[in-house]
């Protein structure tokens, strides 16, 4: 005869309508086929607790103690983990020896096994509890690791088979990947599916209230990279949707990414279409507006600057998409040998040829007394570009002297806004008292 066994993380005793009616004693299983970024027990398998083994009969005399609460409160054992289904032949065998006992046998399970393996148990059990992680396939893959498919074709098995009645599914809202209006559309979901008793609630990231193990903090790690490249392609795709298709002068698009040390994260470029020239401020704002949409939706700082050029701009620098350091290792000295008054005449000349790198600057610094609204004031730090226009540490303004000060880097003929600690050059701009233009200057630092 086949001796059976379970590897038990943890027995929970004298759980009170938790795990549906009555009394019951939760079994953790050791194990699981998923890796959830949040999981809350995850040593069932990340191999940090040494599990204890029980065999049917072990396992009986272990939770017979609670019999009378059981019996009287209409509760009993729950199979939980990790995923209790790595276990179905023991499960069965148990209930198959203990059902005389009057116990209710509840399951928690995640669904991620062959069907195979539940069609084999489900006559057994009295009630199940399934958590969905997320009824979108991208999210919940991107989240458990797992095979979407296979966990809705049991999902859709389990209706068939046992009816909504023996069903209770439950729907997180989990942190950094889904949105309270995706928790909506999956609570729809599962109501159309045949689903009456659901439970809506908030995951909780458990590596904020207690120690975990070096391998779970590598999973939620790869978790979060993998969702932050999964949510600049929505941006992408947005962009596409929201801005490209909805908003005629804009033509063409490209994002460039920037290290890790700097304010702004990406650079998003827009072309447009140069007789708009007149309404770049309300383009401008419009794009604004909805890449901040986009970023409050995927609940992601802002961290962008958003450039505009007239069309063709970006023909020949597609291949730029990141900002290389070692760029500046290499560049033009265009300003060496020059005079002072040379060195501004050929400054202004490239300024006027990149003068697209600056839109933002053009407009501002050329319509009278509009520079003040650009800038935000804090109290210690002189005035700061407004967080909604750009996020960078590249620009200074002395409000007493009315001079901005933008740290810039050269490549070639193009001068690009950068971070103050990578920059090479320096442009001045200064300002009479009602803010309107009088010279502006690019210095080369260490010249």
């Amino acid at each position: 005869m086949k001796m059976y066994k379970i590897n038990v993380s943890n027995i929970s005793r004298l759980r009170t309508y938790t795990d549906g009616d009555g009394v019951s004693t939760l079994i953790g299983s050791m194990g699981c086929p998923l890796r959830c970024a949040y999981c809350f027990n995850p040593f069932s398998w990340d191999g940090s607790l040494e599990p204890k083994t029980y065999a049917v009969d072990e396992l009986y005399e272990e939770v017979k103690r609670d019999n009378i609460y059981f019996l009287s409160t209409g509760g009993g054992l729950v199979f939980g983990g990790g995923e209790p289904l790595l276990y179905h032949e023991f499960i069965k065998e148990f209930i198959k020896k203990y059902k005389s006992t009057g116990w209710k046998f509840t399951l928690e399970t995640s669904l991620s096994v062959k069907k195979d393996i539940l069609r084999d148990i489900i006559d057994y059990i009295d009630f199940f509890i399934v958590d969905t992680k997320d009824m979108n396939k991208n999210r919940y893959e991107l989240y458990t690791k797992g095979d979407y498919e296979l966990f809705l074709s049991n999902l859709k098995f389990l209706i068939d088979k046992v009816g909504s009645d023996g069903i209770r599914v439950r729907v997180p809202k989990i942190p950094k990947l889904n949105t309270v209006d995706d928790v909506k559309t999956n609570y729809r979901t599962l109501k159309d599916m045949g689903f009456s008793n659901i439970d809506v609630f908030n995951y909780v990231e458990i590596a904020k209230h207690r120690k975990i193990s070096r391998v779970a903090l590598e999973n939620k790690k790869d978790f979060d990279e993998r969702l932050y490249e999964n949510k600049i392609k929505f941006v992408e795709d947005y962009i596409l949707s929201e801005i490209m298709l909805k908003v005629p002068p804009i033509l063409d698009f490209h994002i460039k990414k920037f290290p890790n040390s700097f304010n702004k994260k990406f650079e998003f470029l827009f072309e447009y279409d140069s007789i708009f020239n007149d309404d770049l401020f309300f383009l401008k704002e419009v794009v604004i507006s909805k890449l901040q949409e986009c970023y409050d939706y995927l609940d992601l700082k802002y961290g962008f600057f958003v450039i505009f050029y007239p069309v063709g701009y970006l023909e020949n620098r597609l291949d730029d998409s990141c900002f290389d350091l070692s760029i500046m290792n290499n560049l033009v000295k265009s300003f060496e040998g020059l005079d002072e008054i040379d060195k501004e005449k050929h400054a202004l000349e490239l300024w006027e040829e990149n003068k697209w790198e600056y839109i933002e600057f053009k407009y501002f610094c050329h319509d009278l007394n509009h520079l003040k609204n650009f800038y935000v004031n804090f109290k210690d730090h002189g005035y700061k570009l407004d967080s909604k226009y750009i996020l960078s540490n590249a620009y200074d303004v002395c409000p007493s002297d009315f001079v901005v000060h933008i740290n810039l880097r050269k490549t070639g003929k193009t001068y690009n806004i950068v971070e103050e600690d990578y920059s090479t050059h320096l442009l001045v701009q200064k300002f009479d008292k009602d803010m309107n233009l009088i010279s502006q200057s690019i210095f080369e630092k260490g010249i």
